[in-house]
Parts: C-alpha cells; structure tokens; sequence
C-alpha cells in the first residue's frame, strides 16, 4: 500500500483518506443496524484519527469508547453488572439465544488478562489485532457497543504496532459490512460450540441466568480462523475500498475539469450537476435544470451529461 501511496497525486490520497474516515465512521452503526447522529459521528471520526497516538487500551480507555459511541442513555461507568445475550426475539416473544458472554462476576478478571495483550512485544500486529479485539466481543463487556468497540480496537492495535500507515485507516466495518453473512459465520463458528457447555436459564421475557460455572470457556479459545477472517478483510479493504475510492476521484476531477472549462459553473456548481447526472442515469432531470441550472444552454448540458457518461457513470455501474 505505502508504494501505491507514493505513486499517487497526494490531494487524492488525501480525500480518499477523509473520505474511509467517514464511511468507517458510519459502516459500523449500519453493521449494528442503528441510526448515528451527526455528533456522534464526528467525534467518532476524531477517536478513529486519534488511535494512532494513544497508549495501550486501559479499563478507563474503554470505558470512555463506549460512552463514546453509543446513545447517552446507555453510557456505563463500569463493565456490565447483567448477564446479557446475543439473540433476538422471535414472532411468539420467545428469545432465539446466539452467544452468551461470560457472566458479570467473571468479566474483570478476563479482562485484566485482555489487557495484557498489547504489552507483548508480538511481531505479528494483526495476530495481536485479531486475538485482542475477538477476544474483547466474546466476552462482551458491556451492555451496549461492544460489537462497535471491538472494531474500533482493530484499528486502535494495527496503528499502535505501526502496522497501518500513518494517517491512514483499513475500514474494515465497510468490508464487513459488504461481506456481512461471512462476518456473521465467522462469530458463529466461535459461539455455536460454545452455547452445548453453558447451561441457562430465562427468569424473564428478556434477561436470562447462567446456571453453571462458565468461566473457564472464555479463558482460551482457537483464534486460527478469526485471525485468518481478519487477514482477509485487511486484503479485501486495499483492494476493493482503498482502490475504488482511488478510482471514482480520478475519474472524479476529470469529470470536474472537463465540465469546468466549458461552463461558467461555479465549483459548488459542478458538484451538483455531477451529483444529479449521476443520480438519474446519466441525464440531468428537466426539473433539477430549471431550479439549479436555468443559465446553461443544451449545449452546456449535452457537454455536462457526456463528461459524466464519459468519467463516472462505468464506475457507479460497477459498484
């Protein structure tokens, strides 16, 4: 990847950088099926830029990341105190139960032993990557946001151990996201032996117990396919969303160039009509003509329509 960025127009390294910054910023909440405020998504965007710079995840680290990225009302000041489940509730209010996380009891002592991860001087960051941040989901130490944390701990890892170039981000929730079902497979294959050793129980339409000792099955687990999984998103991630971001801004500024040196558009002007041809197929729509553009000729909209065909409408039909 550092080759490929030293061959390139370092203005589009740049905007294709923001630009993962931000869908990185949003993939996770699509992951999680949930809706982002815009606040929450810029500060969400500064933590993602600020992980290169911070020390080692501490308790109060992560603390702080799940008050972060989640709702207000779901902020916590410890780890989890409940026993919680991952599941859903089917049509006859019955829970579907996937995973259950250790119990509260058991969470501060796996996490002590998570923590001390990072302080190995491992030669392999996305092993270490992978393993840590694996690890944090399936113990679940929280309510609320550990599937988002534990994405965020990826790159938290990788850029510590200077594994991801500086300033640089993988956005591996983007990847996972277009890859979903092998995302969701690969936890499963991790709980679904689990759940034959714990035995439960429901004391309520939503919150169950744990009846026996389950400590011990969260302590050491193989890692060999999650790490493998993570391996291939990083992969998936250079060659699909770093390459296409590439592309489409290529194809972007000549698009922009061309229109700019045959129409008197201003450059919040061109965007648009980029922006609207693209939208309905190469053509721009009566409507949006006479509201944005009334003071371009069809000559000016033919030259617009073919630049757009010409740049940009083979990539957006590709992607």
């Amino acid at each position: 990847m550092i080759e490929m960025m030293q061959s390139m127009n370092p203005r589009v390294i740049t905007r294709a950088i923001h630009y993962l910054f931000n869908k990185e910023t949003l993939s996770p909440w699509k992951v999680e099926r949930e809706y982002l405020s815009q606040q929450k998504a810029q500060r969400y965007i500064e933590q993602l830029k600020a992980c290169s710079t911070a020390h080692t995840p501490t308790k109060s680290d992560h603390i702080t990341w799940q008050n972060l990225i989640i709702d207000d009302r779901f902020q916590e000041s410890d780890y989890r105190k409940i026993q919680n489940y991952v599941g859903y509730m089917m049509r006859d209010f019955i829970a579907h139960v996937e995973c259950i996380p250790p119990k509260p009891e058991d969470i501060p002592d796996l996490m002590d032993g998570l923590l001390q991860l990072p302080l190995v001087d491992y030669k392999f960051p996305v092993i270490l990557a992978a393993i840590y941040s694996f690890g944090f989901v399936f113990i679940h130490p929280f309510r609320d946001g550990n599937g988002r944390l534990h994405r965020l701990l990826l790159h938290t890892i990788l850029a510590q151990k200077n594994h991801t170039p500086k300033g640089m981000i993988f956005p591996f929730s983007a990847t996972m996201l277009k890859h979903i079902a092998d995302y969701e497979e690969i936890l499963q294959c991790y709980s679904r032996p689990l759940m034959k050793f714990i035995d439960y129980q429901f004391i309520s339409n939503n919150q169950l117990r744990v009846l026996n000792n389950t400590a011990f099955l969260y302590r050491s687990w193989d890692m060999t396919d999650l790490v493998e999984h993570a391996f291939q998103c990083i992969e998936k991630t250079i060659d699909e969303e770093f390459c296409e971001e590439i592309t489409y801004l290529n194809g972007y500024d000549k698009t922009f160039s061309k229109i700019q040196s045959h129409t008197p558009l201003s450059e919040r002007e061109i965007d648009l009509i980029i922006c609207c041809i693209v939208q309905n197929s190469g053509r721009l729509a009566k409507e949006k003509r006479r509201n944005f553009f009334s003071m371009l000729s069809d000559a000016d909209i033919k030259n617009c329509e073919k630049a757009v065909t010409l740049y940009l409408k083979a990539f957006y039909s590709q992607n």
